[in-house]
């Protein structure tokens, strides 16, 4: 798999730029606030019409002045895949694939598989458990478009629930109501927890062999789900259902007097170890780094394991690795021969220092080949 051609309009500071990809590697160099990120941004849009900066507003996407943007590319997968994904400052998104309108942003997911590294991966560590939930979501539903679909029928049982909640008073009226609600939550979370921790199982080891690579076997990379059900690691999807429709009786005088769902999916957490410690607490800057970096190839190895490629893109992160990990990322990625976008904002790239297929120069907006 691979991305042929990408068209942009009016997609932030950018104009019209249409870009033809090598399969191998593509360098872009330029300085800051040229629009490097802007551009990987726009590819990442095309695999799930989603941003990796996390806004939701339409309206930041869209260049200054203008009323729209407008995605397109071709995918070279089994057969040609043409996408085109395109906005208004209405909110109005229409998504086509090889012509035909799709209405959900799901049927996008499988396509254009894409594994990012961006200098905010340190948050998937550091941060809160929000920005571990959102990297665990987009990276099973690159790899699970069922996920992607339960996940947003959970979305919009969680938010007619909460409605619910925050009427502070059941009434009599509702509570029939709630629990058609609560069977759905339950049902629905069930099979999305049963799949991210179907998930852990098969990346975990890959990303403990990388790991103990990069750390010349002195460290051991573990990942635990943490539930807001309780220890539910070994539970089939019926028993996460029942147990989780419990919890939500049991507790629903609490939810009622605070507005809103205490227990599910959007509750849960990942606790990541280094040694059997918690990296978050006690691992440094350079370990934090090795443990994303094992993590996000051990997602790359996953799709090659069931036969397809994804495309890696780099937001400037060359520069945040030492040598040995740079090293190391490089060469997988030869190896395994995936495509890669790579920015960079020094030149010096181009002087021999990275190997690369084809060059371009990001300046203001323009993308220019060298």
């Amino acid at each position: 798999m691979y991305l042929q051609k990408l068209s942009l309009e009016n997609y932030r500071n950018y104009e019209k730029e249409i870009i033809s990809f090598d399969p191998g590697v593509n360098l872009f160099l330029g300085q800051n606030g040229q629009g490097k990120t802007n551009l990987l941004e726009a590819v990442y849009y095309l695999s799930c019409a989603a941003t990796f900066r996390g806004g939701k507003k339409t309206d930041e996407l869209i260049k200054l002045d203008r009323d729209f943007f407008r995605l397109s590319g071709e995918v070279i997968r089994e057969r040609r895949y043409e996408i085109d994904i395109s906005a208004n400052r209405q909110k109005k998104k229409q998504i086509k694939i090889n012509s035909v309108l799709y209405k959900k942003s799901v049927d996008l997911y499988g396509i254009l598989q894409v594994v990012l590294f961006s200098p905010d991966d340190l948050k998937i560590v550091k941060g809160s458990p929000v920005e571990r939930r959102r990297y665990l979501d987009m990276s099973l539903s690159q790899y699970d478009k069922n996920y992607a679909y339960n996940l947003q029928k959970y979305q919009k049982v969680l938010m007619q629930r909460n409605s619910l909640l925050k009427e502070k008073q059941i009434k009599a009226d509702y509570s029939e109501t709630m629990d058609v609600w609560d069977e759905q939550l339950a049902h629905y979370g069930s099979i999305l927890i049963a799949k991210r921790i179907d998930y852990l199982k098969k990346i975990i080891p890959l990303a403990r062999r990388i790991h103990h690579d990069l750390s010349h076997g002195l460290e051991k990379l573990n990942i635990t789900y943490q539930s807001s059900l309780g220890k539910i690691a070994e539970m089939p999807p019926k028993e996460i259902n029942t147990l989780f429709l419990q919890t939500l009786v049991q507790n629903k005088k609490e939810e009622i007097r605070r507005g809103t769902s205490l227990f599910g999916l959007q509750r849960d957490d990942l606790i990541f170890y280094l040694n059997d410690l918690p990296l978050r607490i006690y691992g440094s800057q350079g370990q934090m780094r090795s443990f994303i970096l094992a993590l996000k190839m051990a997602e790359a190895k996953l799709f090659i394991n069931d036969g397809q490629k994804p495309l890696m893109l780099l937001d400037d992160v060359l520069s945040e690795l030492d040598d040995l990990r740079r090293e190391y990322l490089l060469r997988e990625i030869q190896n395994e021969q995936m495509q890669t976008i790579i920015t960079a904002a020094n030149m010096e790239f181009k002087a021999g220092n990275l190997p690369y297929n084809q060059a371009f120069e990001v300046k203001k907006g323009k993308i220019i080949k060298i």
